[in-house]
């Protein structure tokens, strides 16, 4: 797990993970059930949310990764993620092995992927890797979310998440 330090955690931000529980505050009070959407008080960025199990799996591979063309976004990404337990993630957000549907704002083309490690990835079976552009982008994104982001051409992007059709922590498979 990355420290705080490195996570860039400013005073006011939020952290969950298995150490310990952050409120806004600062105290050390539960944080509520149907954890939602939350807009960091320290970066205009909105908040994403992985899952403790997923962030122990992408670390390790963000730092085995070398000069891959995506994997400073998807450092960036992981860096300024709300970790959450498994069992505590909420069903509508895109988690590893979660099941989307995305649109494109630009082309309102809809398109259902699965997002996976790189060694799943097959573009033809739809199943997307996470260090592919809009696979970096999907994760930690809830049902509603729209973001703009940057492809490999320099030409910016937004996707909506139209929906979460399978999540496997909502089904009870947090090994996946």
């Amino acid at each position: 797990m990355l420290r705080d330090a490195e996570r860039g955690m400013g005073r006011g931000s939020i952290l969950i993970d298995k150490r310990r529980r952050k409120t806004p505050g600062g105290n050390n009070e539960p944080y509520p059930s149907g954890l939602r959407r939350i807009l960091a008080m320290n970066t205009e960025k909105r908040n994403i949310f992985i899952t403790e199990k997923d962030m122990e799996r992408l670390e390790p591979m963000v730092a085995a990764a070398g000069n891959h063309p995506n994997i400073g976004r998807l450092r960036e990404e992981l860096e300024r993620a709300v970790i959450v337990r498994s069992a505590e993630i909420p069903a509508d957000v895109v988690t590893m092995n979660s099941r989307v549907v995305f649109r494109d704002l630009e082309t309102e083309e809809e398109t259902e992927v699965t997002l996976v490690y790189p060694s799943r990835a097959d573009v033809n079976r739809r199943l997307i890797s996470i260090l592919a552009p809009v696979g970096t982008a999907l994760l930690g994104l809830s049902a509603g979310d729209e973001i703009q982001w940057p492809l490999p051409s320099g030409k910016k992007r937004t996707y909506k998440i139209v929906s979460v059709l399978y999540q496997p922590e909502a089904a009870g498979n947090y090994d996946l």
